[in-house]
């Protein structure tokens, strides 16, 4: 929903505002997350590769 302020300029609400900020920080986070653990998740499988070829436990 499109606000107009006095001068009849569309501005967007500062709850709004603050939504989608919080959202689209939730999402960079998220995607952050998942950037950090994809190499752990590659090394633990390549060591567990590892021990199985060894057959080290």
């Amino acid at each position: 929903p499109v606000q107009f302020d006095k001068e009849g300029q569309p501005f967007i609400p500062a709850d709004v505002i603050d939504k989608l900020v919080t959202q689209r920080a939730g999402e960079i986070a998220e995607a952050k997350v998942q950037e950090t653990l994809q190499p752990i998740a590659q090394m633990n499988n390549s060591t567990n590769k590892m021990q199985q070829e060894f057959g080290l436990r």
